[in-house]
């Protein structure tokens, strides 16, 4: 063979090769985001992307996750830092986050922020803290109950409870008005899908890291899970995380990661929304990396 023919064939074959690991490893997310744009593309000129099980699960997954906007004396605002561990909760003008006199959090995954948990603190709220993955919450206060547990939906162990049991456990199972923050890194979905509606309702206001929504092949777990919350919650406020891959599929853009704000049905008005994401007032995740441009998500 042509030493020069070799270098190209050999340099084409390391090529492939890097690619192809970078995608199944998810090392590079401006690789793989390049790959799924360049699908989509490839699908769309063929005029066959609605025949494929991505389109299938990606547009139940926009039309469950259906943006709406707060109306009545609720408007959005920021609780926690700026960045990765604050959230946006519907918040009034005399700066309560419900009209139930429940003063009670629920704040699952803590890692080594409690920026939100402080604030709630402050506000009054007794904040209940499970995380297994740390040895200790980084700062202490009066107001906060941690235990070292990590939520499942699943078997339970000494390590491990599901977020129902907690509730009976902390004699709240019966309450009304309590807050969810949670962001436990996949175990969302077992924990939504093992929970009754009822228990759902419990929350006035849920606030949720959802991850591997592209990376996963739990599709059906995931799409139950939202579902049922949908049916006692409305979604409010959406933002694509910048740390994780994107898929294109039609007009969707999918982030594997979203960070969302949903309000229970009973007790907040809210309106269609026609909103171009992200907003002007989104923080990044990640302050180094380009924040992920969803466009419409409702479409």
């Amino acid at each position: 063979m042509n030493p020069i023919r070799k270098i190209i064939k050999d340099f084409y074959i390391r090529w492939h090769e890097r690619v192809v690991h970078h995608l199944e490893s998810k090392t590079d997310n401006y690789l793989w985001n390049i790959w799924s744009w360049c699908q989509n593309e490839t699908m769309l000129r063929q005029g066959v992307i609605k025949d494929t099980p991505d389109y299938k699960y990606y547009s139940q997954l926009h039309r469950i996750l259906d943006i709406k906007k707060l109306a009545g004396n609720y408007h959005l605002a920021r609780i926690g830092k700026k960045g990765d561990g604050g959230y946006y909760m519907a918040e009034n003008e005399k700066g309560a986050y419900s009209d139930s006199d429940c003063l009670i959090a629920y704040s699952l995954g803590i890692a080594d922020d409690v920026s939100w948990d402080l604030f709630m603190a402050e506000k009054g709220y007794n904040v209940f803290q499970y995380d297994g993955c740390i040895k200790q919450i980084p700062v202490n206060h009066p107001f906060f109950h941690w235990e070292r547990i990590n939520i499942t939906g699943d078997v339970e162990s000494k390590t491990q409870k599901r977020l129902t049991t907690l509730l009976k456990q902390n004699g709240h199972s019966d309450l009304r008005g309590m807050i969810l923050k949670c962001d436990i890194e996949g175990s969302e979905w077992g924990m939504l899908n093992e929970m009754e509606e009822s228990q759902l309702d419990c929350f006035d206001q849920v606030l949720l890291e959802l991850h591997s929504l592209v990376y996963s092949q739990e599709r059906e777990a995931i799409l139950s899970a939202l579902e049922k919350l949908s049916h006692t919650h409305s979604l409010v406020y959406l933002h694509a995380n910048n740390n994780g891959i994107v898929n294109y599929t039609d007009k969707m853009v999918t982030p594997d990661l979203i960070e969302g704000t949903f309000v229970n049905k009973k007790f907040f008005e809210t309106q269609e929304l026609d909103a171009v994401l992200p907003l002007r007032t989104d923080d990044r995740n990640l302050s180094g990396k380009q924040d992920i441009l969803v466009g419409r998500w409702n479409v």
